[in-house]
């Protein structure tokens, strides 16, 4: 009978080693799975918040060109509504003039602007082609520049009103050129800040 016991015994512990043994194996495998099972979560959650941050950051973005659009709008009226009102100066401030204190208004004298002033006048401005003082058949992008190709000496019949308003038409546009660079710029620092 102790040959019986030695065999029921070593049947016990080979059971029991089975059974923990399995039990462990079990308990790894379960224990895996959770790892598993939180590291995908873990990724899911910072994907999440990847996505909620990049969502926010385009918002910010897109809140900022709409500020930076409704601030270039307001400044484009406002150089709108004084060019406007420069303009209906125009013709008042450049045909009479006070020729002493408290004199009446008088007709500006003769003032004759030329051919060539009026050429050169296009060329600083970047409307005629051409190098030296002047060079006939200059063009006005492809155009011939009348002015450029009459006698430089000779009127123009360009008034004094003429180019007043030209000049603020023109000083407008560069305004509005220089608000539109600096909300770019404003908008580039926006940027910039966002990568730091």
């Amino acid at each position: 009978m102790t040959w019986l016991k030695g065999i029921a015994i070593a049947a016990l512990v080979a059971f029991l080693g089975y059974s923990l043994d399995h039990h462990g194996y079990a308990r790894a495998e379960s224990e895996y799975q959770l790892k598993i099972a939180n590291n995908e979560l873990k990724a899911e959650k910072a994907l999440g918040i990847a996505r909620s941050e990049e969502a926010d950051r385009r918002s910010a973005q897109q809140r900022t060109i709409l500020n930076l659009t409704e601030q270039l709008i307001a400044a484009n009226q406002t150089i709108d509504d004084q060019t406007a009102q420069l303009k209906s100066r125009a013709k008042n401030v450049s045909t009479v003039y006070r020729p002493a204190p408290a004199a009446d208004l008088a007709p500006v004298p003769g003032w004759i602007v030329t051919n060539g002033w009026v050429c050169d006048y296009n060329r600083a401005a970047g409307y005629a082609a051409g190098d030296g003082v002047q060079q006939a058949g200059a063009t006005v992008e492809g155009d011939v520049d009348p002015a450029c190709e009459a006698d430089p000496f000779a009127p123009s019949g360009v008034t004094a009103t003429q180019i007043l308003e030209h000049h603020e038409e023109f000083s407008a546009y560069t305004r509005k050129l220089e608000q539109l660079q600096h909300r770019w710029v404003d908008y580039s620092d926006e940027l910039q800040g966002d990568d730091k």
